[in-house]
Order: structure tokens, then sequence, then C-alpha cells
């Protein structure tokens, strides 16, 4: 399977800015980290989290920083998750929406 796209744009010109090529899989999820330079967290249906430099220097293809295969590690897909970087690591836990009363959490 050839690698799928994900695109960044300016939001005023409409321009596309930069993007990340080398998931295998659908991505399900991004999410944009200050780290405290600029990163971006992505994820997708084979359960591989990449870790993008998405600095505006290097063009308009941004830097796989590091790639996670955590197909054996966790028991459903990733959809939607929430990442953070503190401590020189990387925090990721997948959002889980409540059904009925509880919202998320």
């Amino acid at each position: 399977m050839c690698c799928v796209q994900v695109y960044a744009w300016d939001q005023v010109t409409h321009h596309l800015q930069l993007t990340l090529v080398g998931h295998r899989h659908s991505v399900v999820s991004v999410q944009v980290v200050y780290s405290p330079m600029e990163r971006a967290v992505t994820a997708d249906e084979g359960c591989v989290v990449k870790v993008w430099n998405i600095d505006k220097a290097l063009g308009e293809r941004a830097e796989v920083l590091q790639t996670l295969n955590l197909q054996n590690t966790i028991s459903n897909k990733l959809s939607n998750f929430a990442a953070a970087f503190k401590y020189g690591m990387w925090f990721m836990r997948r959002k889980m929406i409540g059904v009925g009363s509880g919202g998320t959490s």
C-alpha cells in the first residue's frame, strides 16, 4: 500500500504549507503539540503513531522524528487521542467518549 499523506494549510491564504508523508494506513487522528517546538502527532488505523517536526523552515515536507508501533500493546484501534510532551518524554492517551450522561473522560 502506498504512503498516506496528511496536509496542513495556511488558514488565511488557504495555501498548502506542509505535507506529512509516511503512514501506511488511514490516519484517524492528528494533534499539534508545542514541546517547546511545534510537533504533530498522528495515529493510523494500524496502531502506528508518528511524531513529526512541523517547522516551516523544513519546506513543504514535515520530518518524521519517531515512529511507534502500538499494535501489540493496545486492544483497540486508535481513533482519538491526546498527546503531550513533558520531562523529555511523550505522553499519550486515548480519549474515551462516554455514552449517555457521561460526556468525555
